[in-house]
């Protein structure tokens, strides 16, 4: 059953032990409010004070940097060049033995710098990759001006690797998220699970965009999303929730699941952004997303444009875009010159696309199975009974044995249709379910759990 929840239970709470946290190859580092950054930092008992002073500790190799619960406010950027390889993870008690995952638990917060709170700018160093994971914590910008949470860009070969999981990007009014890459091969990977990236409201003197991944000058970046939520930003002014770019000869691809974009600004901005030129390559997927705008001045919810001789290519499966007050025109499709865009949905609620275009030879657009009426969505991105969207999606398919489409489970962890089902998961991130039916009732009796 789908309940108003409040952001302090989004990423949900999980005990565990220290000693089962990461394997032995890792070195371990500790962070506590009461600790001494003249310490060694490497014992339990005698921890760091800040993140920044416990980096500066590390060598070479993998080091696992435990947090305990508190705020740190740290007064210079956690720069991570290349060559490291660093978990920072949050929740865990004084004494570092037991770990609650919960936001809010572990804060990192700017001490009134603008300068980005981790990666400075070009990843760089003796080494070639940075591989950073970030776990079960809160990054805020206290609404400090101009304020920044991350600005990682690889450039002249450089590689990084960013991980989140169970992380919550909040209060930040600068350009939050910018992942880049550029040039000689340079490349990215960036994965964020359970996470939500909320309430950051924006500066009124531009607008910033909440996550920004692009690739240019003969590069790549890989951006994967799986139940992240987007949700109460620009209150004050932004442009997108998520803007992505590839630029000469480079690749980008985005993978979204189960992923809801919930767009705040009332302006003319366009939820999603993505945009291919000179002869990049950008793939775009929407699987079992939801992606609305609670504005009603601009119908625009997804936008592709594709100039020179790039080329663009979006997938939508089981996917909702929706307005404030209708679907309306929800799709803006732009190609010029000899870009090719190709554009296929199936079991999707979509609106109306609009399409402008220098030549129609390239440009297709294929929508199958798709869904009208109202998905009756709500402003926290879940659907109400008798909403369309409701058992009109695909699980799977069966042809020499079943290939599962939708996930699981939805972005709040509820069950979808299980193994062998064809039909009946609901379209966007929710599956809805109309009773909290007592686990203990025969499935013949249930409806699908």
């Amino acid at each position: 059953m789908k309940q108003t929840v409040t952001l302090t239970l989004l990423a949900g709470l999980i005990l565990c032990m220290a000693n089962s946290s990461l394997a032995d190859d890792y070195t371990p580092y500790y962070v506590a409010m009461g600790g001494d950054d003249n310490n060694s930092c490497t014992q339990p008992d005698h921890p760091c004070k800040s993140v920044r002073a416990a980096l500066d500790k590390t060598g070479a190799g993998k080091s696992h940097i435990h947090i305990a619960r508190g705020t740190y406010a740290e007064s210079s950027t956690i720069d991570i060049p290349a060559g490291k390889n660093i978990i920072f993870s949050g929740g865990w008690s004084d004494d570092f033995t037991v770990q609650q995952c919960q936001p809010g638990n572990t804060i990192i917060t700017p001490a009134g710098q603008t300068s980005p709170l981790l990666f400075k700018n070009f990843i760089d160093g003796v080494g070639k990759e940075a591989t950073v994971g970030l776990r079960c914590l809160t990054l805020n910008g206290k609404g400090v001006a101009n304020s920044r949470a991350i600005y990682a860009k690889a450039s002249n070969g450089r590689i990084f690797t960013i991980n989140f999981d169970q992380a919550l990007v909040t209060g930040w009014t600068g350009w939050m998220l910018e992942f880049s890459t550029h040039g000689n091969g340079s490349s990215g990977t960036v994965t964020m699970h359970d996470s939500t990236v909320a309430d950051n409201p924006g500066n009124s003197g531009y607008s910033p965009a909440i996550m920004t991944v692009g690739a240019y000058g003969s590069s790549s970046l890989d951006l994967d999303l799986d139940r992240v939520r987007f949700v109460n930003n620009g209150a004050v002014q932004t442009s997108n929730e998520l803007y992505g770019y590839a630029y000469d000869s480079s690749r980008l691809n985005i993978q979204a699941t189960n992923c809801l974009f919930s767009h705040r600004y009332p302006t003319s901005n366009t939820v999603i952004l993505t945009a291919s030129n000179d002869s990049g390559i950008l793939n775009f997927s929407l699987l079992n997303s939801t992606v609305t705008t609670l504005q009603t001045s601009n119908p625009w919810i997804l936008k592709a444009d594709a100039v020179d001789t790039s080329t663009s290519t979006l997938r939508l499966t089981n996917t909702l875009l929706t307005g404030a007050t209708s679907t309306g025109q929800t799709t803006f499709i732009y190609q010029r010159d000899t870009a090719a865009i190709d554009v296929s949905a199936d079991y999707s609620i979509l609106g109306t696309p609009h399409i402008l275009v220098s030549d129609p030879n390239k440009v297709t657009w294929t929508s199958t199975n798709e869904v009208y009426g109202d998905p009756r969505l709500d402003t926290s991105g879940h659907l109400h009974n008798g909403s369309v969207a409701i058992d009109s999606g695909i699980c799977g398919f069966n042809a020499f044995g079943y290939h599962r489409i939708a996930p699981y489970e939805d972005m709040d962890g509820d069950k979808r249709p299980g193994d062998g089902e064809s039909l009946g998961c609901d379209i966007g991130a929710d599956e809805f379910h109309a009773f909290p039916w007592p686990a203990f009732l025969p499935a013949i009796v249930r409806p699908h759990q």
